[in-house]
């Protein structure tokens, strides 16, 4: 525990970095594009085309308004993976600054979520679009999503801790970390309801708790129910555990990194 509030302590006093780095890497993401920041809104868009193109027309998985429960899903999971991918390799690819020696290496990685986590946060207007063209309800449940993104933004947060500090002394990680969100996407149900997986393999979702937090937007955004929140608190509790983890590793290893990369 001593980790963990020195370790954020240190985000705390780097904060002005840290927002300068936030804001420099939505910029930097489109720069030299003609649409620039318009492509936050277009690739998600045409990524969700592409499914339903294979999932409502070809495969006809047969679910109403699927758009926004592929939305729903599509939209937090990008978020994570994403966040995953540009931080593992951060630290690496920020050897210019790790090696300085007043430079806190946890930026980097926490950069990566948070840069991320504001993607998200701008094509949430997208899925609210979608919501009023097909008239479907949104109310008070809609508040329910702060607690869940502030859950996956623990566990993100810990998990891109963890692989952007192994990645340094282990740099095959960066493909394995690639390899295992491919395999991550399709065993969470994103693309097609729980209810859709056959009874005698229900158990792998059950026990992946991304179900847990990509059901939660699903049921905010297209069922207009809360999420089960005792589920919610464990993952919640999990998250935090991964977290701990995390920090622990990344301080662990952290003195050693101007010598590996």
């Amino acid at each position: 525990m001593k980790r963990l509030i020195e370790h954020f302590r240190d985000l705390y006093r780097y904060r002005a970095l840290v927002s300068a780095l936030v804001v420099r890497g939505l910029k930097a993401r489109y720069r030299g594009s003609v649409l620039g920041f318009f492509w936050t809104f277009l690739n998600p868009l045409l990524l969700m085309l592409v499914y339903l193109l294979v999932f409502s027309t070809v495969m006809k998985i047969g679910i109403k308004n699927y758009s926004v429960f592929l939305f729903a899903g599509l939209l937090p999971w990008t978020w994570f993976s994403t966040a995953l991918t540009d931080g593992v390799g951060s630290i690496v690819n920020g050897s210019s600054l790790i090696t300085k020696v007043l430079f806190p290496p946890q930026v980097l990685p926490t950069v990566a979520v948070l840069v991320n986590m504001m993607n998200y946060l701008f094509t949430l207007p997208l899925l609210l679009l979608f919501l009023i063209v097909l008239k479907m309800p949104l109310g008070l449940t809609f508040f329910s999503i702060l607690p869940v993104i502030l859950v996956q933004l623990i566990l993100t947060q810990g998990a891109t801790l963890m692989v952007s500090a192994i990645n340094v002394y282990f740099r095959d990680l960066q493909q394995i970390v690639t390899n295992f969100l491919m395999l991550g996407f399709f065993v969470t149900p994103i693309l097609y309801p729980l209810s859709h997986v056959p009874q005698k393999v229900q158990f792998i979702f059950y026990i992946n708790p991304m179900t847990v937090l990509f059901r939660s937007y699903q049921w905010i955004f297209y069922y207009n129910i809360h999420p089960n929140w005792l589920h919610l608190l464990y993952l919640l509790i999990g998250s935090f555990v991964v977290l701990l983890i995390g920090v622990y590793i990344f301080e662990k290893l952290k003195e050693a990194f101007p010598e590996f990369i």
